[in-house]
């Protein structure tokens, strides 16, 4: 495990009953640095974050992040550390508006106690101004000020997917997971996306680790990539060498899912 990789991972296995849903994986991740993860369904790829993100108990292997034990963790302690996600399913707060959802990624740095803020002491008033304050400042940064007052289950799909990016990044990660941010998307929703990834990559010298079925959409977006097929890798290296590998033609691009 090349432990000056901001996220190092190695032999990491997760295991459902008699399923090896992660069979071995080692991986890194440098600091600036955009990472794909391909794979057909049932590969392990969402299992792996949620094993990173402390979703699911691994049964063996190592992990660390900045050079500390990560597994084992739960995972408010995780998204403390400098990392954060967004999720293969839309977990946004319906009836809440897009500036209080993106506050929601801020309560991992609120100080305030519960008893602070059911009384409404000055800290919790100070807090709130700051959190608020902060998510504006993330809604400007990816385009979403126009629709900050604006309840977030009326929006199009294609700006629910910024307003879950703007929550990740609002904490300030290092390192940022996307689950399948592409999908649902047209494409002219996914350039944007992509585009928006990485202006906020090179704006926050951030790393950033996505999964997705678009292969296009992934070997735009990534430096490196991986490809997984039954919890294990089976090619890694740049866009071009893992496209091109063999094992990922037959398991994966041969089955035209997203080809390019």
């Amino acid at each position: 495990m090349r432990v000056s990789a901001l996220l190092a991972i190695e032999g990491l296995q997760v295991r459902f009953g008699g399923v090896r849903a992660v069979d071995g994986v080692s991986l890194t991740v440098d600091e600036g640095e955009s990472v794909g993860i391909i794979g057909p369904n049932g590969a392990g790829k969402t299992t792996l974050i949620n094993a990173i993100t402390g979703f699911a108990r691994p049964n063996g292997g190592r992990a660390s992040f900045a050079g500390a034990p990560l597994l084992g963790r739960a995972p408010h302690s995780i998204i403390r550390a400098g990392i954060a996600r967004t999720f293969q399913n839309l977990e946004l707060f319906e009836g809440m508006t897009v500036v209080e959802n993106v506050m929601v990624g801020l309560h991992s740095q609120h100080r305030t106690g519960v008893m602070s803020a059911l009384v409404n002491a000055p800290s919790a008033r100070r807090d709130e101004r700051a959190m608020r304050a902060r998510a504006d400042e993330v809604l400007d940064e990816v385009g979403l000020r126009e629709w900050r007052d604006e309840r977030v289950e009326l929006l199009p799909y294609g700006i629910q997917k910024l307003v879950e990016l703007a929550r990740a990044i609002a904490s300030r990660p290092r390192l940022l997971l996307l689950d399948e941010p592409a999908a649902g998307l047209n494409t002219h929703e996914k350039d944007m996306l992509r585009q928006k990834i990485d202006d906020i990559r090179a704006s926050y010298r951030l790393a950033v680790l996505v999964i997705d079925h678009d292969v296009r959409f992934i070997e735009r977006l990534s430096n490196r990539m991986y490809a997984m097929n039954f919890g294990t890798v089976i090619a890694a290296g740049r866009p071009a060498e893992v496209l091109s590998a063999p094992p990922v033609v037959t398991s994966y691009l041969g089955e035209g899912a997203g080809a390019p």
